[in-house]
Order: C-alpha cells, then structure tokens, then sequence
C-alpha cells in the first residue's frame, strides 16, 4: 500500500490519463455523429406520435439508471476481487476504469440510438435533447487522479466483504 496520498496518484497517474482519453472519445462520437446529422442528413420531418422516438427517449433514460446500476454492481464485483486478493489499494484504479467505461458506453449507445432516430426516422428535437442529456452524463464521468485516488481509498476502506 503506497505510504502516502501522493505515491498513490502517482501510482493511478497512468491509468486515470488513459481514461480520460476514452471518456473525452465516449464523448466526441455522439457529438461528431449529431453535427453530421445536423448538417449533413437532412432529418425527416417532425410527426408528433412517433412511437419510435418515445422509444428511444424511454431507452434513453434507461440508459441513464442502467449505467449507474450496472457500474455499480461491476464495481462491486471488482472490490469484492480485489479485497480477496490483497492487492494495493493503486491495483482499484483499474476497477474504476472499467466501471467508468460500462457506464459511458451505455450512455453512447442511448445517445447513438436517439440520433439515429432524429437524424433517420423523425426529427423529434426531444431526441436531440436526449442525446445531449446522455452525453452530458457521459461528461460527468470524467475522471481526475485526485477523484480516482480517492475512490480507491473509500472502497478499500469500506471493503469488509
């Protein structure tokens, strides 16, 4: 176990930098993806009972539950791993990492789909906001090395499994 706060953000440096890169991306897709419908698809027009797009708003939202619950009980998981294997608490970052990544994608995937539906079968601007909802939660993910540290030190702290 690092000796103190900073061995352990040194340790977590690389790991929380290439994570930063993959939720800056997880980001910019939907982003790029609704500039080219924007400005490139033409949409088509707007029906107000379209089933499909009050689908893809409700998916949307599950997505928004699915991604804290679903990170939540791969990080779990990982804690319980890494509890039983009596790694260093630096050997947490990974777990955050991939719980960082399950969370955003399923936010890209909603986001994603909502533009397909605005930009390919109606152009519901309540899609669009959808999308930017999910990309905005995507961005709440971003990760700091102070932020992972400590969340590394909360789980093994509280990792009595």
């Amino acid at each position: 176990m690092p000796n103190d706060d900073n061995e352990l953000e040194q340790q977590i440096t690389p790991a929380v930098r290439t994570l930063q890169v993959i939720v800056a991306a997880l980001c910019m897709g939907p982003i790029i993806f609704a500039a080219v419908v924007l400005i490139v698809i033409k949409p088509p027009a707007f029906e107000e009972s379209d089933l499909m797009s009050r689908f893809a708003m409700l998916a949307g939202l599950g997505m928004v539950l699915a991604q804290s619950v679903v990170s939540g009980f791969v990080a779990n998981q990982g804690v319980k791993e890494w509890a039983g294997s009596g790694g260093e608490v630096g050997e947490l970052s990974h777990v955050h990492q991939i719980r960082t990544i399950i969370a955003c994608a399923l936010c890209e995937a909603g986001a994603f789909f909502n533009l397909i539906v605005y930009g390919f079968l109606n152009a519901d601007p309540w899609n669009l906001a959808m999308a930017g909802l999910l990309v905005a939660v995507t961005a709440t993910r971003f990760p700091t090395v102070a932020g992972v540290a400590d969340w590394c030190r909360n789980q093994a702290r509280n990792a009595t499994f």
